[in-house]
Protein backbone atom coordinates (compact mmCIF):
# COMPACT_ATOMS: atom_id res chain seq x y z
CA UNK A 1 0.00 0.00 0.00
CA UNK A 2 1.19 3.16 -1.11
CA UNK A 3 1.69 5.92 1.97
CA UNK A 4 0.32 9.05 0.83
CA UNK A 5 0.34 11.81 3.41
CA UNK A 6 -2.99 13.27 2.48
CA UNK A 7 -5.01 10.12 2.17
CA UNK A 8 -3.82 9.26 5.26
CA UNK A 9 -4.87 12.12 7.18
CA UNK A 10 -8.68 11.38 5.49
CA UNK A 11 -8.04 7.90 6.93
CA UNK A 12 -7.15 8.90 10.38
CA UNK A 13 -9.23 9.66 13.62
CA UNK A 14 -7.69 13.29 13.14
CA UNK A 15 -9.45 14.00 9.69
CA UNK A 16 -11.78 16.83 11.30
CA UNK A 17 -9.10 18.23 12.74
CA UNK A 18 -6.87 17.93 9.45
CA UNK A 19 -10.30 19.80 7.64
CA UNK A 20 -10.51 22.58 9.89
CA UNK A 21 -6.40 23.75 9.19
CA UNK A 22 -5.62 26.48 6.71
CA UNK A 23 -3.15 25.52 3.85
CA UNK A 24 -0.40 26.14 5.77
CA UNK A 25 -0.88 24.56 8.48
CA UNK A 26 -1.78 21.44 6.40
CA UNK A 27 1.28 21.66 4.48
CA UNK A 28 3.11 21.38 7.45
CA UNK A 29 1.21 18.32 8.75
CA UNK A 30 1.81 16.41 6.10
CA UNK A 31 5.44 17.48 5.35
CA UNK A 32 5.96 16.58 9.04
CA UNK A 33 4.27 12.75 7.83
CA UNK A 34 6.28 12.58 4.48
CA UNK A 35 9.56 12.66 7.02
CA UNK A 36 7.34 9.93 9.23
CA UNK A 37 7.22 7.53 6.12
CA UNK A 38 10.90 8.40 5.27
CA UNK A 39 12.33 8.01 8.64
CA UNK A 40 10.57 4.28 9.66
CA UNK A 41 9.95 2.25 5.90
CA UNK A 42 10.48 -0.88 7.94
CA UNK A 43 7.07 -0.18 9.63
CA UNK A 44 5.43 1.00 6.61
CA UNK A 45 3.69 -2.17 5.25
CA UNK A 46 0.46 -3.13 4.13
CA UNK A 47 -0.57 -3.95 7.36
CA UNK A 48 0.45 -0.84 9.47
CA UNK A 49 -1.47 1.08 7.03
CA UNK A 50 -4.21 2.13 9.64
CA UNK A 51 -2.38 2.14 12.74
CA UNK A 52 0.41 4.64 10.77
CA UNK A 53 -2.38 7.22 9.41
CA UNK A 54 -3.10 7.55 13.31
CA UNK A 55 -0.12 7.21 14.19
CA UNK A 56 2.26 9.52 12.36
CA UNK A 57 -0.71 11.88 12.17
CA UNK A 58 -0.55 12.30 16.30
CA UNK A 59 3.29 13.30 15.81
CA UNK A 60 2.73 15.51 13.37
CA UNK A 61 -0.11 17.25 14.98
CA UNK A 62 2.14 17.13 17.77
CA UNK A 63 4.58 19.11 16.58
CA UNK A 64 2.50 21.60 15.26
CA UNK A 65 0.66 22.87 17.87
CA UNK A 66 4.04 22.67 20.06
CA UNK A 67 5.27 25.33 18.19
CA UNK A 68 3.06 27.77 20.04
CA UNK A 69 2.04 25.88 23.35
CA UNK A 70 3.30 23.86 25.79
CA UNK A 71 3.56 19.62 25.11
CA UNK A 72 0.45 19.10 27.68
CA UNK A 73 -1.89 21.40 26.01
CA UNK A 74 -0.58 19.99 22.60
CA UNK A 75 -1.15 16.59 23.55
CA UNK A 76 -4.23 17.77 25.19
CA UNK A 77 -5.52 18.86 21.77
CA UNK A 78 -4.90 15.86 20.01
CA UNK A 79 -6.50 13.47 22.70
CA UNK A 80 -9.83 15.47 22.65
CA UNK A 81 -9.24 15.50 19.07
CA UNK A 82 -9.18 11.96 18.66
CA UNK A 83 -12.03 10.70 21.77
CA UNK A 84 -14.49 13.45 19.75
CA UNK A 85 -13.46 11.40 16.77
CA UNK A 86 -14.53 8.01 18.05
CA UNK A 87 -17.89 9.06 20.36
CA UNK A 88 -19.84 7.26 17.58
CA UNK A 89 -17.56 4.38 17.84
CA UNK A 90 -18.36 3.83 21.58
CA UNK A 91 -22.08 3.43 21.29
CA UNK A 92 -21.64 1.08 18.50
CA UNK A 93 -19.20 -1.11 21.13
CA UNK A 94 -22.10 -0.73 23.40
CA UNK A 95 -24.93 -2.36 21.15
CA UNK A 96 -22.95 -4.82 20.09
CA UNK A 97 -21.78 -6.02 23.68
CA UNK A 98 -25.75 -6.75 24.80
CA UNK A 99 -25.44 -9.59 22.19
CA UNK A 100 -25.27 -12.89 23.48
CA UNK A 101 -22.76 -13.94 20.84
CA UNK A 102 -20.66 -10.52 21.15
CA UNK A 103 -17.38 -12.51 23.33
CA UNK A 104 -17.55 -15.81 20.60
CA UNK A 105 -17.69 -12.46 17.96
CA UNK A 106 -14.74 -11.27 19.54
CA UNK A 107 -13.01 -14.55 19.71
CA UNK A 108 -13.31 -15.10 15.95
CA UNK A 109 -12.64 -11.74 14.65
CA UNK A 110 -9.78 -10.33 16.86
CA UNK A 111 -7.56 -12.27 15.75
CA UNK A 112 -8.44 -12.36 12.28
CA UNK A 113 -8.17 -8.33 12.39
CA UNK A 114 -5.35 -8.31 13.75
CA UNK A 115 -3.30 -10.76 11.32
CA UNK A 116 -4.47 -8.40 8.68
CA UNK A 117 -3.48 -5.46 10.35
CA UNK A 118 -1.02 -5.58 12.21
CA UNK A 119 2.26 -5.82 10.73
CA UNK A 120 6.25 -5.53 11.43
CA UNK A 121 6.54 -4.74 15.31
CA UNK A 122 3.77 -6.04 17.14
CA UNK A 123 3.61 -8.92 19.39
CA UNK A 124 0.06 -9.88 20.27
CA UNK A 125 -0.67 -13.34 21.43
CA UNK A 126 -4.52 -15.09 22.41
CA UNK A 127 -4.18 -16.68 26.40
CA UNK A 128 -6.81 -19.34 26.39
CA UNK A 129 -10.01 -18.57 28.18
CA UNK A 130 -13.05 -20.00 29.39
CA UNK A 131 -16.32 -19.41 27.24
CA UNK A 132 -17.51 -16.51 28.46
CA UNK A 133 -14.00 -14.48 27.78
CA UNK A 134 -11.76 -13.27 25.31
CA UNK A 135 -8.17 -12.53 26.42
CA UNK A 136 -5.32 -10.60 24.23
CA UNK A 137 -1.93 -10.20 25.70
CA UNK A 138 -0.02 -7.35 23.60
CA UNK A 139 3.76 -7.65 24.36
CA UNK A 140 5.45 -5.58 21.71
CA UNK A 141 3.49 -2.43 19.88
CA UNK A 142 4.67 0.11 17.59
CA UNK A 143 3.16 2.98 18.96
CA UNK A 144 4.98 2.79 22.06
CA UNK A 145 7.96 2.17 19.78
CA UNK A 146 8.00 5.04 17.39
CA UNK A 147 6.41 7.73 20.33
CA UNK A 148 9.47 6.96 22.29
CA UNK A 149 11.88 6.56 19.02
CA UNK A 150 10.93 10.99 18.96
CA UNK A 151 10.93 11.66 22.40
CA UNK A 152 7.21 11.91 22.91
CA UNK A 153 6.14 8.77 24.58
CA UNK A 154 3.16 10.55 26.30
CA UNK A 155 1.25 9.78 23.40
CA UNK A 156 1.18 6.01 23.84
CA UNK A 157 -1.02 6.73 26.89
CA UNK A 158 -3.68 8.93 24.88
CA UNK A 159 -3.52 5.61 22.35
CA UNK A 160 -4.01 2.94 24.97
CA UNK A 161 -6.62 5.06 27.25
CA UNK A 162 -8.88 4.66 23.79
CA UNK A 163 -9.10 1.23 24.68
CA UNK A 164 -10.96 2.53 28.23
CA UNK A 165 -12.48 4.97 25.99
CA UNK A 166 -14.12 2.74 23.88
CA UNK A 167 -14.62 -0.53 26.29
CA UNK A 168 -14.77 0.70 29.55
CA UNK A 169 -18.71 1.17 29.81
CA UNK A 170 -20.37 -1.90 28.00
CA UNK A 171 -23.41 -3.01 29.19
CA UNK A 172 -22.34 -6.52 28.48
CA UNK A 173 -18.95 -7.25 29.08
CA UNK A 174 -16.49 -5.80 31.70
CA UNK A 175 -13.20 -4.40 30.19
CA UNK A 176 -10.40 -5.90 32.28
CA UNK A 177 -6.38 -5.64 32.75
CA UNK A 178 -3.81 -5.09 35.08
CA UNK A 179 -1.53 -3.22 32.67
CA UNK A 180 -0.78 -1.10 29.20
CA UNK A 181 2.66 -0.32 27.60
CA UNK A 182 1.32 3.04 26.99
CA UNK A 183 1.44 3.79 30.67
CA UNK A 184 4.54 1.88 31.64
CA UNK A 185 3.41 -1.57 31.88
CA UNK A 186 5.59 -4.66 30.27
CA UNK A 187 2.40 -5.43 28.29
CA UNK A 188 -1.24 -5.15 27.53
CA UNK A 189 -3.06 -7.76 29.33
CA UNK A 190 -6.83 -7.25 27.86
CA UNK A 191 -9.35 -9.54 28.90
CA UNK A 192 -13.20 -9.12 27.71
CA UNK A 193 -15.48 -11.02 30.26
CA UNK A 194 -19.26 -11.92 29.72
CA UNK A 195 -20.79 -9.84 32.54
CA UNK A 196 -22.55 -12.20 35.50
CA UNK A 197 -26.26 -10.92 34.91
CA UNK A 198 -26.17 -11.68 31.36
CA UNK A 199 -24.16 -15.52 31.90
CA UNK A 200 -27.45 -16.18 34.20
CA UNK A 201 -30.13 -14.73 32.19
CA UNK A 202 -28.86 -16.83 29.39
CA UNK A 203 -28.56 -19.89 31.62
CA UNK A 204 -32.07 -19.56 33.24
CA UNK A 205 -33.27 -19.17 29.31
CA UNK A 206 -31.74 -22.54 28.34
CA UNK A 207 -33.01 -24.24 31.75
CA UNK A 208 -36.31 -22.77 30.75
Amino acid sequence: MKYIPEKMLKKSRFSVLYNNFDNSAKHFVTEKISQYINENPQYCDNKNYVHLCNLFAALAFEAFFEQNCSRAKAIEKIKNAMYKYLEPYVRKMQRLSENPFFIPFLKLTMPLKFKCTCGYGWKIEYPNADKNEFAMTTRECIYCKIFLKYGIFELSEIFCKVDDFLYSNLPGADFLYTEQLGTGGSMCDYTFRKKVDKIIRVENKFQE
